[in-house]
């Protein structure tokens, strides 16, 4: 009776020699040490065969020898080994399925340990397991097919030398193939063809040989019929067990959209910015050019024509006036200025302007109107809004030196949650659109071409604030405008303004060309010692009492002292402690007849929209004396 040694008695041996069950025994090193007859009908090996060798190599395959060491360990540790299922050879070599289950046996007298492994042959079942197996990997299959062909993003597979090797649908589209075969059939070489530049692939393979993976990797891709988009690729390299490369697999997402609104966003920041310090700049050089233009036109009034000095002082007020005209803009770009909406027809605006846009673009021009009889009402300053298509039309003009059309055409338009404006709100608007036929925009020129003093035009041609200048009154208007071009066929500028149902107002009466005089007290409030000194002597000259104050709480105290009637508080609005706005709350209580009337050359703190109402006035520095005289006598004579 073949054994490996005499491990337990005589009895025990016979009943594991006649067991039914293939039975055999190991040591901790996985050597073969018990072998009973049923173990050589499943395995087709005698005792002689196989005692002292090692179970692996054996029936043990040398795939599942890492499998044997664990049900080792386990048993020893446990005393037993959960049952599971396993693959095991027969000596020609076919593969025996079997459940196996394991036991430890020490003996008592030589503190030997041998794992005893009971083996249920289950090849019979076999063909029903691997059915189940085949039928299992094919539905995986099936939805690991769906998943990828129904996928948002792109997969792909392609070569080191540049080939698709696979694309999903996705893939396809956002490369504007109809089908992955086309699109496979197609790309011959990836660098040359779908990249927009070569060196952003060789970057990316650098960066996989470094890494082994590249994740969110952007790059322009070029589609098939030539246009570009952007792309965001993560990649990874695939290699055999030998290290070698297989192929590159990856995801590649669309995100031309994204980078779009990310560079408005920036756009619109960089405006901001911009429109803050050319705010600041206005409101100092402002205060300057109040004390220029008024203390010229005081001592123009004072001297005769003839006089020697009289020309010279025209010429510095003149220049003044330009400067003024500078600091106008400056505000209008950064949305700072004061507007006097009303409710206006914009084809019946438009309409009033042709003559004048006609006799300024020349004959060799053509001008055309084309409004919409439908296009609605909007509620917009209605002199800055002419300023505003003037200075696009004459930018047209400057384009088409040898001639050429320009049209202008009003439609109404609206925007919902089905069909929104990236910039503005759903609701009804109306579209004033000014297209020429000259050369057209290129696009880095339109990232810049409403910032201030950018400018295309030679040097002394122009100030390049006339697009900052219409950029600034449509925004604050709470509109939008744009430029649409292609390069060689023209340009169309766009303004897009907010429809209103509201009724057409009144257009105001203009002013008596003799300036009004007055005999009521006035507190004047002004940090800058300059502008406060003109302002008090050029209305103790129109006959008004005048009080005066350098900053906010000068102004409290003097209130509290003075117990005369103060019928007005002239304030500035940007002053060190106490400012206008917060001074002019703090006296309404105490003197609720005083009215009130701002001056600034900034007039962001006054009121967030920076739109006149009745009870908000202000006088826009640099004021001259005739318009200081005229703001005065209205605040005073209004209800």
């Amino acid at each position: 009776m073949p054994s490996a040694s005499p491990t337990g008695d005589d009895f025990g041996r016979a009943l594991a020699e006649a067991s039914p069950v293939p039975l055999i025994a190991i040591t901790s090193t996985a050597d073969i040490v018990f072998w009973n007859r049923a173990a050589e009908e499943a395995f087709d090996y005698t005792a002689a065969d196989v005692l002292g060798r090692s179970a692996i190599g054996t029936i043990v395959p040398a795939e599942h020898a890492e499998e044997l060491h664990g049900l080792i360990a386990e048993t020893r540790a446990r005393g037993r080994a959960s049952a599971r299922q396993s693959i095991r050879r027969r000596r020609d070599p076919a593969p025996v399925p079997v459940d196996l289950s394991t036991r430890l046996v020490r003996d008592v007298l030589d503190h030997t340990e041998l794992i005893v492994v009971g083996y249920k042959d289950v090849t019979s079942i076999w063909p029903i397991r691997e059915a189940e197996l085949v039928r299992a990997l094919r539905e995986s299959e099936a939805q690991y097919r769906e998943i990828v062909e129904n996928a948002a993003e792109g997969i792909f597979r392609s070569t080191q030398e540049g080939r698709h090797i696979f694309a999903n649908a996705a893939m396809a589209r956002i490369c504007g193939y109809p089908s992955p075969e086309e699109m496979l059939q197609a790309v011959s070489d990836i660098g040359a063809q779908v990249y927009v530049d070569p060196e952003d692939r060789r970057r990316l393979i650098a960066m996989l040989r470094e890494r082994g993976a590249v994740s969110g990797f952007e790059c322009q891709a070029r589609r098939r019929d030539g246009s570009a988009i952007w792309t965001s690729q993560t990649i990874r390299e695939v290699r055999n067990e030998q290290g070698q490369l297989l192929y590159y697999e990856g995801l590649l997402q669309d995100i031309t959209e994204r980078k779009r609104l990310e560079a408005e966003l920036l756009q619109a920041q960089r405006m901001e910015g911009i429109g803050r310090l050319a705010g600041g700049i206005a409101h100092d050089f402002n205060n300057l050019l109040t004390v220029i233009t008024g203390r010229s036109l005081q001592s123009l009034a004072q001297l005769a024509t003839k006089h020697p000095l009289h020309r010279e002082l025209s010429i510095i007020y003149r220049t003044a006036e330009r400067a003024a005209g500078l600091t106008r803009q400056l505000l209008a770009f950064s949305r700072k200025q004061v507007l006097e909406p009303r409710v206006v027809v914009l084809n019946e605006l438009v309409a009033g302007l042709t003559s004048l846009l006609k006799r300024l673009i020349g004959e060799h021009i053509e001008l055309r109107f084309a409004p919409s009889a439908e296009a609605g009402r909007v509620r917009v300053d209605p002199g800055k809004m002419e300023q505003a298509i003037l200075n696009l039309v004459v930018n047209a003009r400057d384009v088409m030196p040898t001639g050429g059309r320009i049209t202008i055409a009003t439609k109404n338009i609206d925007f919902t949650e089905k069909n929104p404006h990236p910039r503005l709100r759903p609701g009804s608007y109306v579209e004033l659109s000014v297209a020429d036929t000259g050369t057209g925009i290129s696009r880095e020129l339109q990232a810049h071409i409403f910032e201030p003093f950018f400018t295309t035009k030679p040097e002394g041609k122009g100030t390049g604030l006339g697009l900052s200048m219409v950029y600034g009154v449509v925004m604050q208007s709470g509109g939008h405008i744009e430029v649409q071009n292609a390069v060689g066929h023209g340009a169309v500028f766009v303004m897009i303004l907010p429809r209103t149902d509201a009724p057409l107002e009144a257009v105001p009466r203009e002013a008596s060309d003799t300036p009004p005089r007055g005999t009521e007290t006035i507190l004047v409030v002004e940090d800058e010692a300059e502008v406060r000194v003109l302002t008090q002597e050029i209305l103790q000259d129109a006959g008004y009492t005048i009080l005066s104050a350098p900053h906010g709480d000068a102004a409290l105290v003097l209130l509290e002292r003075h117990a005369g009637v103060i019928h007005l508080l002239l304030t500035d609005v940007i002053m060190p402690g106490v400012s206008g706005g917060v001074l002019a709350n703090r006296i309404k209580p105490l003197r609720p007849h005083m009215k009130v009337l701002f001056m600034s050359g900034y007039t962001d703190e006054i009121v967030r929209e920076l739109v006149l109402t009745p009870s908000l006035q202000l006088l826009e520095k640099p004021f001259t004396p005739e318009a200081l005289a005229i703001k005065v006598r209205d605040v005073l004579d209004s209800g």
